[in-house]
């Protein structure tokens, strides 16, 4: 198969269903490169005039159908979404910067970011729905921190992992799922419909769900010594339904969900993160 171009090719929309075999989504929607490897185009080109040659053109591959037809697909390599996850006290913070250098160690062109916040729309959702001083109704928080994250996704996610660039995220949709769809009792799957149009769909390659019993998230947040936000003035209760939650997602994802216990100390937390990564670090390292 020989990966071919012709001068006027035409471009050509692919079916539904091969659109779902490549990655479950449309061709050319920017989801598609999200979801799987990345489909730019394809053409049905005329008989061959020549083998692609120099560096200007991205990577494709060729498919004959018979004289004089021709299937060409241009792809890009896509990056890789990591998430951290778990209650607060955890240690998701701690665990992302050093897990940030460890993987670029390993040859992952990585950037960190947070939520919400990591854009200026989304640090200014942040710092509504954490002020202890408002009353923000449930659904407001859920569709506020949709909004963060869908102008995180617009804004930076898609244009970095669309560039082949590896994003390291504190906090994705599993914490709205966790946080308000079952501590705030308004639903997970209401919650995963309204995150899903709020990010076209995009799913973590993998995610880490750090596990910690709640004498431990006390103590560490004793010692962190700053004043509880909004959510962390909840009861036991709210934060025993967030961990229940949690616990489900991952046993209904446990190839993305890997649940790393995080009593332990940073380095023993660093290496089983690391561990849960490996299968999807560049080959050699």
């Amino acid at each position: 198969m020989d990966a071919v171009l012709h001068p006027r090719p035409r471009v050509v929309r692919i079916g539904r269903a091969l659109g779902e075999q490549l990655g479950g989504e449309r061709p050319g929607d920017s989801a598609l490169s999200r979801a799987g490897r990345a489909v730019e185009e394809v053409r049905v080109a005329g008989p061959p005039v020549g083998r692609q040659r120099g560096g200007q053109d991205r990577a494709g591959v060729g498919v004959s159908f018979g004289p004089g037809q021709h299937l060409w697909k241009a792809t890009t390599m896509r990056g890789r979404l990591i998430t951290i996850e778990g209650l607060d006290g955890a240690g998701k913070t701690t665990l992302a910067d050093a897990l940030v250098p460890a993987l670029a160690a390993r040859g992952a062109d990585i950037e960190l970011l947070r939520e919400p916040g990591g854009v200026e729309l989304s640090e200014r959702i942040r710092t509504l729905v954490k002020d202890p001083a408002l009353l923000v109704d449930p659904r407001a928080e859920a569709l506020l921190y949709a909004a963060a994250r869908a102008q995180l996704c617009a804004e930076r996610l898609a244009p970095l992992l669309d560039a082949g660039r590896w994003v390291l995220l504190d906090r994705f949709v599993d914490s709205s799922l966790a946080y308000q769809g079952a501590g705030r009792g308004l639903g997970v799957e209401a919650v995963r419909a309204i995150n899903d149009f709020g990010t076209g769909g995009l799913v973590p390659d993998r995610t880490l769900l750090l596990r910690v019993d709640t004498a431990t998230r006390d103590a560490r947040r004793t010692v962190r010594g700053e004043a509880p936000d909004r959510l962390e003035r909840e009861d036991d209760a709210f934060f025993a339904a967030i961990g229940a939650a949690y616990d489900a997602l991952a046993a209904a994802e446990p190839a993305r969900i890997r649940v790393i216990d995080a009593r332990g100390a940073p380095g023993a937390v660093l290496a089983a993160a690391l561990d849960g990564v490996a299968d999807l670090l560049p080959s050699g390292t």
